[in-house]
């Protein structure tokens, strides 16, 4: 018995668009139009994006003031690297907001444009990573300085906690940027979640777990004496533990609604989603960054000679294995968002 060919599922795309198109006449066959989404405020050219831009900007310049007025920056790697880090991030947001004036005087449009939203996804993420992880990086430093050794009164402490916090600031200004375009982006297609996706949530927790145990494994298993006990260390040794924790509750979640049948991972109740996503990314987050300012703080160590080759190198084992545990946070962190959208757009166009 022959079967009948397979109908494939037709692919919903939804443009960003405000065009209104006419009814057709009469006798004529409606044209399939594309569906709509929703005007997104802090898309290029609205006066949000202009003034997330200009925060971004006049705050990371604000933080690269503050470390130039400290004349020994130049000293410690990790401090010049937060140098390196605001200038750039200064001057792409400087950049984005000069587009955004330029959009809103000739009032042009780049929403339909797909290399714009690549292009803005891709620098805002590599100028974020970058930010944060030299606000992390030097964060590690300071936190030595002021507690552990207790020499800020030597040192320019407080143009140091100065310019962590601005940059901290201009990091955080950077988010509403990037969901925006990552929203923008989500809108080309509304498929059905693919197979690969589901399977990178679904597999990151217990890989992060192995990671974050064997990071705990490795300084635990370090004598009392050979440990470098500093604020820095303590820290990323409590998100190892939260994290780790962390990732059996969302193995099990992710164990239980694959079981009930929902077709993602992502919960199908949208508060409880908002909350879990928020949650990973809150822990992503920290644990990345207590990692970095670890990793920052043994550069500083080991071109200082303060411990042995072996303490140190027993401390570089913990730091990658903990930044590698952050990375894979944030990764599910991500994919998680970007099926949340998915769903949320796909809800959105079947209503319509």
């Amino acid at each position: 018995m022959e079967m009948p060919p397979r109908q494939h599922e037709p692919e919903i795309r939804i443009a960003v668009t405000n065009e209104v198109v006419p009814p057709p006449a009469a006798g004529q066959t409606p044209a399939p139009q594309a569906r709509v989404v929703p005007y997104i405020e802090g898309s290029p050219g609205t006066f949000f994006s202009l003034a997330l831009r200009f925060v971004q900007s006049l705050t990371a310049a604000l933080a690269l003031v503050a470390m130039v007025s400290a004349n020994d920056f130049f000293t410690v790697p990790a401090f010049s690297f937060l140098v390196a880090a605001t200038a750039i991030q200064s001057v792409w947001s400087l950049a984005l907001a000069l587009v955004d004036i330029d959009i809103l005087i000739t009032q042009c449009s780049l929403a339909n444009e797909h290399w714009s939203t690549s292009l803005l996804i891709v620098g805002d993420t590599i100028t974020g990573v970058m930010t944060f992880c030299a606000a992390s990086v030097a964060s590690g430093v300071v936190l030595y300085l002021q507690y552990d050794i207790q020499t800020c009164a030597t040192e320019h402490c407080t143009q140091f906690e100065t310019a962590v916090t601005r940059i901290l600031i201009s990091f955080t200004s950077l988010m509403p940027s990037i969901a925006v375009s990552w929203i923008r982006s989500c809108a080309g297609t509304t498929r059905r979640p693919t197979f690969r996706a589901d399977r990178i949530l679904l597999y990151s927790s217990p890989i992060c777990f192995v990671v974050c145990g064997i990071a705990l494994f490795i300084y635990a298993d370090n004598a009392s004496s050979d440990r470098i006990r500093v604020k820095a260390f303590s820290f990323t040794i409590f998100a190892l533990i939260v994290q780790l924790a962390a990732s059996v509750a969302e193995l099990v979640g992710q164990l239980t609604s694959m079981y009930f049948g929902p077709e993602t991972p992502v919960s199908d109740w949208p508060l409880l989603c908002m909350l879990v996503i928020i949650v990973e990314w809150l822990l992503a987050f920290g644990l990345m960054g207590f990692a970095c300012a670890s990793t920052g703080l043994l550069h500083f160590f080991v071109i200082n000679d303060v411990f042995a080759a072996s303490v140190n190198l027993r401390a570089i084992a913990f730091c990658a294995l903990s930044i590698a545990a952050g990375t894979l946070a944030a990764l599910a962190a991500s994919v998680s968002t970007h099926l949340a959208i998915l769903r949320w757009l796909r809800r959105r166009a079947q209503q319509q």
